[in-house]
């Protein structure tokens, strides 16, 4: 009986020692629309030509990324990313007099940018590691030494990060008030019509999303996006059906269509990407590009 009791136990620290190595996500977007690049842990991302970028597979840590800018047009920004079991999302903005800044999308707190890390490395110190999953490992395989864990300490000289409440209530009209929620994937829904057929139909794997858009929303997005003369007036275009509706990948495919150019296609998706209904399935559309250096951008932004 006490085994069986230990192996329960120990099956579900397992589990929930596996439940707490899920990544994140963080959505940056710049207001006014322009590119920039970001460089975090030694490896550059790129953000898209209206400036939105995606950095996928984040651990519950704190990151230090430097924010550049073609052509050098400004100098480079440096903040303090911290993810928690949560996806995030930021608005980068020039606050003129205060430098550039990061707007969290959920608390409308700011935080400027601060001077560049001098980091260096400490001789690692092993130090005990009282959580109750390394217990369990101990008992189980009478080792006493898997209750030791090695710890990296970073001796770090930069100044504190600055966060202040965001006070201008024109910034409110410009970001999603909406917080990131975590994605859950579901499995397609079967149901049995009266008639005996079976029907599958469409689940929705983005919490984000309470309405999906109908086929007269999307006759109506389709019809004003073939009106507008270029790729950002139609980006701006589905912007605003974006605040209100939410859109499957088939029926983004099929908007995708419209646009001119494959860099248009990558903007419309990258910002689609907090409004598809079956996130998912989103990796399929890495079909709609004919450049290939496009589709290994897309695919390793949404990985």
């Amino acid at each position: 009986m006490k085994q069986i009791i230990f192996f329960f136990s120990f099956f579900l620290l397992t589990t929930q020692f596996v439940f707490s190595q899920r990544t994140n996500f963080v959505y940056l977007q710049t207001e006014p629309a322009q590119a920039f690049q970001v460089k975090m842990n030694g490896v550059s991302y790129t953000s898209s030509q209206s400036g939105y970028l995606i950095l996928s597979k984040l651990v519950d840590t704190s990151y230090h990324i430097e924010v550049s800018f073609p052509s050098n047009k400004w100098p480079s920004q440096f903040f303090h990313l911290v993810v928690n079991q949560m996806d995030r999302g930021y608005l980068l903005k020039d606050f003129g007099d205060k430098g550039w800044g990061l707007m969290d999308w959920r608390s409308l707190a700011v935080q400027y940018s601060k001077s560049p890390v001098e980091a260096k490395a400490v001789p690692a110190a092993a130090i005990e590691d009282s959580t109750d999953f390394a217990t369990l490992l101990s008992l189980a395989s009478g080792d006493p030494s898997l209750r030791a864990r090695t710890e990296v300490k970073i001796d770090s000289v930069q100044k504190p990060v600055v966060i202040v409440p965001a006070q201008s209530s024109s910034l409110k009209d410009t970001i999603a008030s909406e917080p990131l929620l975590p994605i859950k994937k579901a499995e397609p829904l079967t149901m049995v019509s009266n008639d005996g057929t079976i029907v599958s139909t469409e689940v929705i794997t983005n919490p984000r999303c309470k309405e999906m858009a109908n086929q007269l929303v999307l006759d109506s997005l389709s019809q004003a996006m073939q009106l507008a003369s270029t790729d950002t007036k139609r980006l701006l275009t589905a912007s605003k059906f974006f605040q209100s509706n939410c859109f499957s990948v088939s029926q983004l495919k099929q908007l995708s269509g419209i646009f001119k150019t494959d860099e248009g296609r990558y903007d419309f998706l990258l910002e689609a990407w907090l409004y598809v209904t079956d996130r998912t399935q989103f990796d399929k559309l890495a079909v709609v590009f004919s450049n290939q250096d496009l589709v290994q951008r897309f695919k390793a932004m949404i990985q």
